[in-house]
């Protein structure tokens, strides 16, 4: 004998379907769950309405690291606090509305945006001469994203506060042992040494072409030199030459 599967939603369509023929009109009744798996699901916010929000039972894929739509639903927030139109919510399955759409309750305090859980930290890592010590502080979940520091130059303790030109280094403890610093791998040291040596030689280069530049500036002010004397020198001919025409002619006026 023959058998058919049908899934959740196209049985409900056959009962409809065959609710419509028959003339019933009274409204659904939402029995309970009818999902098969957990009851929990992730939803997503698609737009916001009244008494519903409407959007998406979502599926996550671990392995791809993806999320898929599923199926339009209905979200309502347990303390009528308002959702946010693309926001994801952990909810709890409660039934269908009376337009046959799944029904999702969410808590938004509860949904990974605060709430009143309280949650320690850590603020700070020191070096100390005496070993590491760690600071921590007690925040509430709504504070956390904001509290917690999330990047490693953003410790006090860390120099230089910068990540530029520290491509292959390591993080170590510095020589006072009150700070972190970025140091030499030795994995990457014939690199870097590699490097240095032909910005060396680069720099010797470029070394030698100003010493050019210097002798040939020194050889051109010698030359300006030389003519600056033989300037001189026509100078001093020309008074001796002046004071000896001016000789005669007091000699021509005064006989």
């Amino acid at each position: 004998m023959s058998g058919y599967g049908f899934t959740e939603d196209s049985a409900r369509r056959i009962v409809n379907a065959v609710r419509k023929v028959e003339g019933d009109t009274t409204p659904p009744v939402a029995v309970g769950p009818r999902f098969t798996g957990s009851q929990m699901s992730v939803v997503k916010v698609t737009s916001l309405g009244s008494p519903f929000a409407t959007g998406q039972r979502v599926d996550y894929n671990a392995s791809a690291n993806t999320r898929a739509d599923i199926n339009q639903v209905k979200i309502k927030e347990v303390n009528g606090a308002t959702l946010t139109v693309g926001n994801y919510y952990v909810g709890l399955f409660s039934g269908y509305t009376t337009t046959d759409d799944p029904l999702f309750l969410v808590n938004v305090s509860g949904s990974g945006g605060g709430g009143n859980a309280v949650i320690e930290v850590v603020t700070d890592v020191v070096c100390t001469p005496t070993g590491i010590q760690v600071q921590t502080a007690q925040f509430s979940g709504k504070d956390y994203d904001t509290a917690v520091i999330r990047q490693f130059l953003s410790l006090t303790d860390v120099a230089p506060v910068s990540y530029l030109g520290q491509q292959n280094r390591l993080v170590k403890v510095n020589a006072a042992a009150t700070a972190l610093e970025f140091g030499l791998n030795a994995g990457t040291l014939e690199a870097d040494i590699s490097t240095i040596k032909a910005n060396i030689a680069s720099l010797q280069v470029s070394v030698a072409a100003i010493n050019a530049s210097i002798t040939d500036i020194n050889a051109n002010i010698a030359t300006l030199q030389n003519q600056m004397t033989g300037a001189l020198n026509n100078i001093t001919g020309m008074q001796n030459d002046i004071a000896a025409l001016t000789t005669r002619v007091y000699a021509l006026e005064h006989p």
